[in-house]
């Protein structure tokens, strides 16, 4: 009698709800990281577009945030301030206890969004350099995966399965957007 033993390796799926800027004059911003957070196989991205007027964020909204395992913000700036909807979703996601991924544009100061001290390690960009800080934020955004799988409870054998599979698929997403800082100028940061 042969016994024949086989591991399948899983892959993990995490929602993400990305939280961002729907003018147009940030479009270009927001399309890159949605194609950057896109590029992670692993990962589903919930984006909500708010369209009434200001006030509560709807309950439709609320849920996905809910939903999601982690959370990401694009803070882009408006006259040197962040969007209310945006802040608003952070605190959102805050008070579910969620990881929080925040990209927030250079110009954005600290003081415009109280809630980043509370944000492990947010970033910064600037919109003409997206690229060149590419494999940073792969491994930002691979260490809140992790965070995320190490708190879900899974078993120990399956989260070393899952930590493998983020670990092969971060290796990966750093080989194919490493040509990005190659092909970029390095941000500076003059605040």
């Amino acid at each position: 009698m042969r016994l024949e033993l086989s591991i399948q390796w899983e892959d993990v799926t995490m929602k993400c709800f990305l939280s961002c800027s729907f003018d147009p004059g940030d479009e270009k911003v927001v399309n890159w990281f949605k194609a950057f957070l896109g590029a992670f196989p692993d990962t589903e991205i919930i984006i909500e577009e708010i369209t009434s007027s200001p006030g509560s964020i709807p309950d439709r909204i609320r849920q996905s945030i809910m939903e999601a395992d982690f959370f990401c913000a694009i803070v882009t700036s408006k006259n040197g301030a962040a969007s209310f909807w945006i802040l608003s979703e952070i605190a959102i996601a805050f008070a579910h206890r969620k990881e929080i991924a925040a990209f927030v544009e250079f110009n954005v100061p600290d003081s415009a969004i109280p809630i980043l001290p509370n944000i492990i390690g947010f970033q910064r960009f600037k919109r003409d350099s997206l690229g060149y800080l590419a494999p940073e934020y792969i491994e930002y955004i691979h260490n809140i995966q992790k965070i995320v799988s190490e708190n879900k409870g899974f078993d120990q054998d399956k989260s070393l399965r899952e930590l493998r599979s983020l670990f092969k698929k971060q290796e990966k997403l750093i080989k194919e957007f490493e040509y990005l800082k190659l092909t970029t100028t390095p941000p500076v940061f003059d605040v």
